[in-house]
């Protein structure tokens, strides 16, 4: 009796567990239950990759487009202040693309390019330069660490430690961290094939647009022409 029901216990489970694996694409071979490998899950890196497609998608800043298909940039701004007698260029705040084994999938900081100069007209010994790079997250992202770190055209240039400010909001936090460049090395900047740059544990590399907006920013301090009104 004992044998009987055991065997039948047995039987059953066999039954079930071969229902079991048709569902999930197995079969049962001489008792042994035969499965397929299952599929990978996706990785968190290629997740990352995902998003970092879809935002390339939604932002022709951040995507590297031959030349013909670049889009068109809005041009710097100019601001005249009457009672410093300084007027203040600059370009449009501009997305970067993280990259390296620091990313996260919250990165948000821009890159804005600016001069101020003496008076309306700019000459080359009134105008001063400088790149900031600006974040908004939801913790410092620079506070301890805000040294820059180049490779143009794999030549390495150490900038040092740049001015760094910040705030705290409902939930985020705003950072900005500044360099001053003179013109010849911002023109350098600008004129590089390939510009990476590392502040703090961000790592990016400038877009063909990033670099144009560069370049309009030095060609507008540099126009021997009234500039605002």
């Amino acid at each position: 009796m004992k044998k009987n029901f055991l065997l039948a216990s047995i039987a059953c489970f066999l039954l079930s567990l071969a229902a079991f694996g048709q569902d999930n694409g197995c079969r049962l071979v001489n008792g042994i239950m035969l499965c397929p490998s299952p599929t990978p899950m996706m990785t968190a890196l290629e997740e990352l990759t995902q998003l970092e497609r879809d935002a390339i998608k939604n932002d022709p800043l951040a995507k590297p487009l031959p030349p013909e298909e670049q889009p068109k940039l809005k041009p710097p701004t100019s601001e005249y202040d009457k009672f410093k007698n300084q007027t203040h260029v600059l370009s449009p705040r501009m997305r970067l693309l993280a990259s390296g084994k620091y990313k996260t999938l919250h990165d948000d900081i821009h890159l804005e390019a600016d001069c101020f100069y003496s008076g309306r007209v700019p000459t080359p010994n009134n105008t001063e330069y400088s790149l900031s790079f600006i974040s908004y997250e939801r913790n410092w992202r620079f506070l301890t660490d805000h040294r820059m770190i180049m490779l143009l055209d794999g030549k390495r240039s150490d900038l040092g430690n740049g001015s760094h400010q910040g705030d705290l909001g409902d939930r985020t936090v705003w950072e900005a961290v500044t360099f001053r460049f003179s013109r010849k090395a911002l023109e350098y900047l600008a004129n590089s094939g390939r510009a990476e740059l590392q502040l703090g544990t961000f790592e990016t590399t400038l877009s063909e647009a990033n670099k144009a907006a560069i370049k309009e920013i030095v060609r507008t301090c540099t126009t021997k022409k009234l500039l605002t009104k």
